[in-house]
């Protein structure tokens, strides 16, 4: 995902600085916005187990 947000223009601190959240909404705009629906830059939908990690930590 950090390669992702290089590429479209972000400075790599901020990117590294960036929560997942935010990350993930700035990729799916982008995708969202360039008519490439089908590319997700390396963002998926949460599993379940994705969801207990965040939770459970």
């Amino acid at each position: 995902m950090l390669a992702s947000l290089v590429s479209i223009g972000i400075d790599l601190r901020s990117a590294r600085l960036m929560g997942f959240s935010e990350a993930a909404w700035i990729l799916t705009a982008r995708a969202e916005t360039s008519g490439d629906g089908g590319s997700s830059d390396g963002v998926r939908e949460a599993t379940q187990a994705d969801i207990r990690k965040l939770l459970c930590g």
